[in-house]
């Protein structure tokens, strides 16, 4: 009868405020993508590869790759757009377990930034908390200066119901940036 709740309340609540809902196992993520943006439906298989790839060939005792990854949702300024854009996705919380939450956004940071410098990318790192709705994230910011061009790629790293939560943002500028974060952090669990 609970579940009945809690999937005719999130209905009323998406229809009345334009909002969707994610499930990540018993909890819900409710989300309101930023005027306009899109829903993008997204094969990531190439990247993924590629990355997986990148953390084998740079990483000793590299994280378990979870084969049970699912992507929540991709949102974008326009279709084809590889920046300013959100990505949510869930998957098995194993390289949390493995390497404690401190000890995984170590190995993740440094991978990405040795990976990066060694392409002759300067990478700045900043590492914080955050909070989103009522769960802890690990917030973390990489300023990417690639020849003349700069980005920036904020993650935020979470652990609910024994699953790792991941949002990636990645833009060329401040507006995007404000408009992304702000949407995520505005969102909430229930």
């Amino acid at each position: 009868m609970r579940n009945i709740q809690k999937i005719i309340f999130l209905i009323s609540f998406s229809l009345s405020f334009g909002q969707k809902s994610y499930q990540i196992d018993k909890t819900f993520w409710i989300y309101e993508k930023p005027e306009n943006y899109i829903y993008r439906e997204d094969n990531f298989s190439e990247v993924i590869s590629l990355g997986e790839k990148f953390i084998e060939e740079n990483i000793e005792n590299a994280c378990q790759d979870s084969n049970d990854g699912q992507l929540l949702l991709t949102i974008a300024k326009n279709e084809d757009s590889d920046l300013n854009i959100l990505i949510a996705s869930i998957s098995e919380n194993s390289n949390i377990v493995k390497f404690t939450m401190d000890g995984y956004i170590d190995l993740l940071s440094k991978t990405l930034i040795d990976g990066l410098e060694k392409d002759g990318t300067k990478v700045d790192f900043e590492r914080d908390k955050s909070q989103i709705g009522s769960f802890d994230f690990q917030k973390l910011t990489f300023n990417i200066h690639y020849h003349v061009k700069e980005y920036k790629s904020i993650m935020y790293i979470g652990e609910i119901d024994q699953k790792e939560v991941k949002f990636t943002i990645i833009v060329d500028n401040d507006l995007d940036e404000k408009l992304l974060e702000d949407s995520l952090i505005h969102s909430s669990f229930k």
